[in-house]
């Protein structure tokens, strides 16, 4: 990634890359673009209408080179061998010359996952279950970076020193004050529960985990008799614990579905598994949050903030940490 701050292109622009891609099977004449995700935080999202093979919409996604690299990769070389549906990728795109670059996917389709829906969470424990158990090992044509214990600190650590940042924000007004305080008392609470957060990861197996499997990126295709779930939006996917990945799906399903190939794990095990994800989740939330907090962006404050500190202190609540 670089300094330089990229500039923020209209849906034509995502038209004039998937057209310097000449997908095989596409149509010819230019596509209709509508706008998804307005260019905020170094990415875009746009639907192509009828643009892919068969007339297909084509999802054009515009963020950092590396990271469309890396999904790229993931999609080339690692989700053609599991045992789940996700989306095709047709290929990527350089933006000019500027840090970023173009993704294009096929459209997943369907509704949007509901944890709300019992139904939605039994498909998900199962799709899931199949992801984490199909790999012994991490895969070797991919660059998949370990998420461990280690890197999660880190997290927690960026979140403190945001923290810090923002009490001393002029910005900031003293009705901000008391969250970020409530978040910090959160955060030192974490640091000194640690070691047992480290001890309840050690005892999870290692496995190739989406870590961002929330609505927004998973959809369900339901006909009669028969229903599939597809995921996408793997930039945050990694080897590491699959706590992170449980927080929203039936656990008693999920158990089922692994327990062939992890014996061991029983529903206690897995309920205590899904809330330290729960914790995971929320810090990486506060993380990602973290840079608004020294700057004049105090609407995050007031939006995000206390959710997440919530979230994150029920999370605690349940393993006993309060």
């Amino acid at each position: 990634m670089t300094g330089r701050r990229p500039n923020a292109p209209g849906a034509e622009a995502a038209v004039a890359a998937w057209a310097s891609m000449r997908a095989p099977g596409a149509p010819r004449t230019a596509a209709r673009a509508t706008t998804l995700k307005p260019f905020r935080g170094g990415s875009a999202v746009y639907r192509l209408a009828a643009a892919g093979p068969a007339g297909r919409d084509v999802i054009a996604k515009r963020t950092w080179r590396q990271t469309v690299e890396f999904e790229a990769s993931l999609y080339a070389e690692v989700l053609p061998g599991l045992p789940v549906a996700t989306v095709r990728c047709y290929g990527s795109a350089p933006d000019g010359d500027e840090p970023m670059a173009w993704l294009f996917l096929e459209d997943a389709g369907g509704e949007p996952y509901s944890p709300r829906r019992p139904e939605h969470r039994r498909l998900a424990a199962r799709w899931l279950a199949a992801m984490h158990t199909a790999l012994p090992a991490p895969p070797r044509r991919c660059a998949l970076p370990s998420r461990d214990t280690d890197d999660y600190r880190a997290l927690v650590e960026r979140c403190r020193r945001g923290i810090s940042d923002g009490l001393g924000n002029p910005a900031l007004g003293a009705e901000h004050l008391p969250g970020l305080h409530a978040t910090a008392h959160r955060i030192e609470t974490l640091l000194e529960r640690w070691p047992e957060l480290e001890r309840l990861c050690a005892a999870m197996p290692r496995t190739l985990v989406h870590a961002d499997f929330v609505p927004k990126n998973v959809r369900v295709h339901e006909r009669p008799g028969t229903s599939t779930l597809r995921a996408f939006d793997w930039e945050s996917a990694a080897w590491g614990p699959p706590a992170i990945d449980l927080t929203e799906i039936d656990l008693v399903e999920y158990g089922r579905a692994v327990r062939p190939a992890w014996p061991a794990f029983g529903l206690s095990d897995l309920r205590t598994v899904a809330r330290v994800g729960r914790v995971l989740w929320f810090t990486s939330c506060i993380a990602w949050e973290s840079w608004a907090f020294a700057t004049d962006a105090v609407w995050r404050l007031t939006k995000n903030l206390p959710v997440y500190e919530r979230e994150l202190g029920a999370a605690m609540g349940e393993l006993g940490w309060s």
